[in-house]
């Protein structure tokens, strides 16, 4: 759950009312609403992304919770995918481009953690 005032804030900065950032966030109103109020418990990350896009603003500046988990998931998957990542760097499969990108955009990787781990290992595995 969010600071009550964090998204009102952010909202009224931008000169947007409730049913503005809604529709800009393609949600309904009563969802803002309900979070503005620290009602909302289940806000999915699909919805942070919306309402902080609809905002210009990082999902962790409305929702201070997400940097918090993304570290905490960070650090596990690090130590759990560093030898893999290793690899990935090494791999001469893989464009420079593509590196940059996995290794750059670790947390959209979390996200879709464990489809890539799969498809990186049987990539890798057909690459020794």
């Amino acid at each position: 759950m969010i600071k009550q005032s964090k998204l009102k804030e952010l909202r009224k900065q931008k000169g947007l009312t409730q049913i503005e950032l809604a529709n800009k966030a393609g949600i309904s109103h009563q969802w803002i609403a309900s979070i503005e109020q620290g009602v909302s418990r289940g806000t999915s990350d699909r919805v942070k992304k919306s309402i902080a896009d609809a905002l210009g603003v990082s999902i962790e500046e409305i929702f201070p919770e997400v940097k918090k988990m993304r570290e905490e998931i960070l650090f596990e998957i690090a130590i759990q995918d560093r030898d893999l990542f290793r690899k990935i760097r090494k791999s001469p499969k893989f464009t420079v481009k593509d590196k940059e990108w996995l290794l750059n955009n670790f947390g959209d990787y979390i996200l879709y953690r464990k489809k890539l781990h799969i498809l990186a290992k049987k990539y890798l595995q057909n690459s020794d």
